[in-house]
């Protein structure tokens, strides 16, 4: 897990960025976008998933995101966040990354997949990690794949899931 890391930071730092290259012409505002998400997903602990609010301006992304690993609450190790990332427009499809700093809290399991007991894990800081591609099925519409993960010191946490997006939207 900790490999990844500095893989998906190089991605939003080089790929993502040097495509935002041509951005606005200098006499037009950028074009902001906004929409919240609702993500059922599986995750690294069962099934759970992610919703949040994000706005999009000029390739700039926005987010502010929940995340959990279990519907029921109590059982679940969750994140709030904050997250800025970069994205590419391709036609009616949209791929981005973010990442962040994000709240952790929930529960604390021996291994990864949450196999044992659990207990209760401290507030920590954490830092969000984002991925999406979705297709924009109408204006105010979009659907597509969500991945997320939560890398910390109490419980690592991912999961990958279906989105729908709705708001205004490219």
């Amino acid at each position: 897990m900790m490999r990844l890391v500095p893989v998906l930071l190089l991605f939003i730092a080089g790929v993502l960025p040097a495509s935002a290259v041509r951005g606005q012409p200098a006499n037009e505002a950028p074009r902001i976008q906004y929409w919240v998400h609702a993500s059922p997903s599986l995750t690294t602990l069962g099934t759970g998933g992610s919703m949040g609010l994000t706005l999009e301006a000029d390739r700039h992304v926005f987010s502010l995101r929940v995340a959990s690993t279990d519907p029921t609450p109590g059982h679940e190790t969750w994140d709030v966040g904050v997250l800025y990332g970069r994205a590419l427009f391709v036609r009616a499809f949209t791929f981005s990354a973010s990442t962040g700093v994000a709240v952790v809290s929930g529960r604390r399991y021996t291994t990864l997949f949450g196999n044992g007991p659990g207990s209760d894990l401290e507030t920590m800081i954490g830092f969000p990690l984002e991925g999406t591609i979705t297709w924009s099925v109408a204006r105010a519409l979009a659907l597509g794949v969500r991945g997320f993960a939560n890398v910390n010191t109490g419980q690592p946490f991912g999961g990958l899931g279906m989105t729908v997006q709705v708001g205004r939207i490219r």
